[in-house]
């Protein structure tokens, strides 16, 4: 769950986010002071951690996935499940995979890119969905990368190595020193059509050309809707009957944030329309 706290599982207990492995909570209305009360509430636990020095910050204890895991732990999930169409009918929703139905529903909330919301609805509904057209996102190359313990570059030219990126280690297999580096969004957007093997070899050789030495497994991720340039401007997109609804954080900006408040005055406005029976406005 959750594509803007991507985690990929390794050896042993280790793991790498390659998606963040923090947020701050910075906006200043109502909204955003519930969503930091609910963080703070879970702080001290065993899933998410306030930092003592950077007020409004938080970072998962172990991982950010595992505080995502217990949020929807009273919920049915399927992993590993592909939505090839979602059909608006006259009475309910059909989502269907690529090969069979994946259910019949009141209502459906889809969480992808904007972008990629278009090829999963029907034709006479596309020309409700231009407001979407109006978000803009920036690409992102992570490569995660792991020596032997002590044994990886000094993080200056890690960055160096990946078009001047930000750079974290990570909790990854016992003996390793792991690490992951964001490419900025130019050199990122310069490379996004490389295959991920490409990517990992061109860090490699960067390494080798360094002079430093080269990692024992690196491996890329492209992200190609990695941050939100131009957001919506409005909390979430709905069509007219408003059963079929779009939220992220292309609605608001501000990653976690903004993906957690769009999401939720999306279920908001689901809840009141099925409760008063009524369209509501958002």
């Amino acid at each position: 769950p959750g594509g803007r706290v991507a985690r990929r599982p390794t050896a042993g207990e280790g793991g790498i986010e390659h998606g963040t492995q923090s947020f701050y909570v910075r906006g200043t209305s109502l909204q955003h002071q519930r969503f930091l009360e609910h963080c703070r509430a879970w702080s001290g636990s065993t899933h998410l951690q306030e930092f003592d020095d950077s007020p409004n910050g938080f970072h998962g204890v172990g991982n950010l996935q595992g505080w995502l895991r217990e949020l929807i732990r009273p919920f049915a999930f399927h992993r590993q499940t592909a939505v090839s169409r979602i059909a608006l009918k006259a009475t309910d929703i059909e989502v269907l995979g690529p090969e069979e139905s994946l259910g019949t529903f009141d209502a459906v909330i889809a969480t992808v890119p904007a972008p990629q919301m278009a090829p999963l609805v029907s034709v006479d509904l596309r020309a409700d969905l231009r407001p979407l057209d109006e978000i803009v996102y920036q690409p992102s190359i992570v490569v995660a990368a792991a020596w032997p313990e002590g044994a990886a570059p000094p993080e200056a030219e890690l960055s160096r190595c990946l078009g001047g990126g930000t750079v974290a280690q990570q909790h990854g297999a016992p003996g390793l020193s792991t690490w992951t580096i964001e490419a900025p969004p130019q050199w990122s957007g310069d490379h996004l059509e490389m295959s991920k093997d490409e990517l990992s070899q061109l860090f490699i050789r960067a390494c080798e050309e360094a002079g430093e030495a080269p990692p024992l497994e690196a491996w890329a991720h492209r992200w190609r809707y990695a941050r939100v340039e131009r957001p919506l401007g409005a909390p979430f997109w709905s069509e007219k009957t408003h059963r079929l609804f779009w939220a992220g954080d292309g609605a608001f900006g501000g990653g976690v944030e903004g993906a957690w408040c769009s999401g939720e005055r999306a279920a908001a406005a689901l809840l009141a329309r099925f409760r008063d029976g009524l369209p509501q406005e958002g």
